[in-house]
């Protein structure tokens, strides 16, 4: 089951294996001190090549495949923008490169987005450089590769950064101009997790891996480097306040280091540790002022509690600013010790919020006909359903939401319902996502992006379950999730779940399960079928066994025959009456997939032997599923018994006398078993149910 995911904020930080600073040219040197840039505003120029064309933003070339337009903007904070927009689905169906360009599924859209800044001062160190980037551009992790001894040479290097608040990778490319001029470009994009890869270039990390992109006025290709030594992550702790630090982590060796911002000759500390630079993020885990590094793959948010199964998987380092060293916590002592998830403790259980009026109402009409249940519910739905326009500009301004827009539209199987609600029931409506990625389990995850008071959507929770139905009903002014669920190893509904939300997190709730009654009286048996009067006397050993069989139990193997534990057969007898003994191999196939149930394998060592075994279960007139098989022996010969399950509870057994490749049904006895409605509570964690 997947973990839980709370929301994101600005400061989690994480790093894409693969990138890492290139190699850097030689060049004219430059000024030493704190970075300094200023937003420029370069000519946009375009020069048609035979197969394609270039563009160049000052000193930043790229050579631009069909597929692909650009056009200029300016941002909210009056910046010029220059921006790639993929537009393969205008161009599907043309051939170039002998390729033909394939449109995009509807939502899918993929932009570049390059801010291009002169710089007027460069530091003297990587580590100055790191910092003040991070300075500049907080949100994205950067990294690059170790042992890099000098800035002055800047020719084709970049640096690489990740931002999970937008779901967007971004890059600062360094270049220089005819006149010896400095440049930065700040290129963003969408993470290529989310794109199409339908077509052969359809990212920036795409244009650098063809040789496409170019600094220096197009003199010098970006290239992706790997042999520069492992890579090297940069923390800024305490930024905006007067002991700001700078930490650096590696995996190899397996150690951080804290340097004071400006004072990189000597570090405060090296420091070893079992973390995973990927797995940190910055936050005051104590509140004393000072910056510590929580360690999981949580997305971290103090304002969302984890769930309690999850607190154990969290670690902390709290900086210890008296002896300039990180401290280890766990995570008990982070929930417990410094209360760091407020609220945490005083979570209600979704058990004790779903009314019992509701669940009683619902109790009423679960067993009964399907239609009639169905008509009780279409009153109480409280959600409304979103259109592709609609979540198009939803996207516009909620990053999260444009995220899985994208991701849904660019996996081959990928789709999604939306929907609009009051999920959580504070009276602001939210956004509801039910995403299914392929996969022939048809596992799902429902997404909730909670509404803000100024209009816009923060992703707050995802549970992963199996594909079911559902809506959010409403019962005395409150808004729950309604999930039809089923049994997966015979696909059959099986009850309805009663699910909330509260302050943008899922509680549980209660499952209004439908079970079998307990006991002899909880089930009718009757002989149904009796081909000759003669065979009554099978009858009382048919019914007993009717009377005391539970749906999905192993039933031993008969009185004719033997099991050959240790052989490559699990049993033998004379199935067919012919006088030969017959091999064969009896056991449970288990369905692992949304479009199978669980049946039984018989495979014989001779596939003739049983041909008629295989009529049996694939006549016309057999109903259920064949989960059982034994042979008696009798006095009319040896018996094949098969029980099939017929629905949730139900089944019936048929004997067959097979001769030869010949069969005649002797008898049927059928068990029809009453269900009541059983209501159980369903904790926060339990969101993938099977029987």
């Amino acid at each position: 089951m997947k973990k839980h995911i709370p929301p994101i904020i600005a400061l989690f930080l994480t790093f894409l294996a693969g990138t890492s600073l290139t190699g850097c040219g030689t060049a004219a040197p430059v000024q030493t001190g704190g970075l300094e840039i200023l937003p420029s505003d370069p000519v946009l120029l375009e020069e048609p090549l035979e197969t394609s064309r270039r563009i160049s933003i000052g000193s930043l070339a790229i050579t631009l495949p069909p597929g692909w337009e650009i056009y200029e903007e300016t941002s909210g904070k009056g910046a010029k923008q220059y921006i790639l927009t993929d537009a393969h689905s205008q161009y599907a169906g043309i051939c170039a490169n002998d390729e033909t360009i394939e449109a995009h599924k509807d939502g899918y859209e993929h932009d570049i987005v390059i801010t291009p800044y002169q710089i007027r001062q460069m530091p003297d160190s990587p580590l100055q450089l790191a910092a003040k980037i991070k300075e500049y551009f907080p949100v994205p992790l950067l990294y690059t590769a170790q042992a890099i001894q000098t800035t002055d040479e800047i020719e084709g290097c970049w640096i690489y950064g990740e931002n999970l608040s937008t779901s967007e990778e971004e890059y600062f490319l360094f270049s220089e101009n005819e006149s010896g001029g400095k440049e930065l470009f700040h290129i963003r994009e969408g993470s290529p997790l989310i794109t199409a890869f339908n077509n052969d270039i359809e990212s920036f990390r795409d244009l650098i891996g063809e040789q496409m992109v170019f600094t220096n006025g197009g003199s010098h290709t970006v290239r992706y480097g790997s042999s520069m030594g492992e890579r090297e992550y940069y923390f800024l702790l305490n930024r905006q306040t007067d002991h700001s630090m700078l930490a650096t982590a590696r995996i190899s060796p397996n150690e951080i280091t804290v340097y004071r911002t400006g004072a990189y000759e000597s570090p405060l500390l090296v420091q070893d540790t079992d973390s995973n630079p990927e797995h940190l993020a910055v936050a005051d885990i104590d509140r004393n002022g000072y910056d510590d590094l929580l360690c999981n793959d949580w997305v971290l948010d103090p304002q969302y509690s984890p769930h309690p199964d999850s607190i154990y998987d969290l670690e902390g380092y709290l900086w210890k600013e008296e002896n300039n060293t990180f401290a280890h916590v766990t995570g008990e002592q982070i929930m417990e010790q410094y209360d760091f998830f407020p609220g945490n403790k005083q979570q209600r259980q979704g058990c004790e919020m779903v009314p019992e009026d509701l669940t009683a109402y619902l109790s009423q009409y679960i067993l009964g006909d399907k239609e009639e249940m169905r008509n009780i519910m279409l009153p109480l739905i409280s959600d409304r359903l979103l259109d592709m326009e609609t979540i198009k500009e939803l996207a516009k301004a909620n990053a999260s939401i444009k995220k899985h827009m994208l991701t849904i539209a660019s996996t081959y199987d990928g789709s999604g319902v939306w929907i609009e609600t009051d999920a959580d029931n504070d009276g602001i409506e939210d956004i509801f996502l039910c995403e299914y990625l392929g996969g022939s389990l048809h596992l799902v995850t429902y997404y909730l992006f909670k509404g803000t008071p100024d209009g816009h959507y923060i992703l707050t929770d995802g549970q992963d379950s199996l594909q079911e139905e559902f809506r959010f009903i409403r019962w005395n002014e409150k808004n729950y999730l309604a999930k039809t669920t089923w049994n997966f190893e015979k696909k059959e509904i099986d009850g309805l779940s009663l699910e909330c939300y509260e302050n943008g997190r899922y509680q549980g709730g209660v499952w209004i399960a439908i079970t079998a009654k307990e006991g002899r009286s909880g089930r009718s048996v009757q002989t149904s079928y009796l081909q000759n009067p003669s065979y009554q006397n099978l009858e009382p050993v048919l019914e007993k066994l009717a009377m005391d069989y539970r749906s999905g139990s192993r039933l031993p193997h008969g009185t004719a025959e033997e099991e050959n534990n240790e052989k490559d057969y699990n049993r033998s007898c004379d199935i067919n009456n012919d006088g030969k003994t017959e091999q064969y191999r009896i056991s449970l196939w288990q369905t692992t997939n949304f479009y199978t149930v669980d049946h039984l394998s018989i495979v014989p060592e001779n596939t003739d032997d049983l041909a008629a075994i295989h009529s049996i279960v694939n006549a016309d007139d057999t109903s259920g599923i064949c989960m059982n098989l034994w042979v008696d022996k009798t006095d009319y010969g040896n018996i094949t018994y098969i029980l099939y399950e017929d629905g949730l509870y139900d089944f019936h057994i048929c004997g067959y006398l097979i001769s030869g490749a010949e069969y005649e049904k002797l008898i049927q006895v059928d068990c029809h078993v009453l269900t009541e409605a059983t209501v159980t509570g369903l904790e926060p964690s339990n969101t993938l149910k099977s029987s």
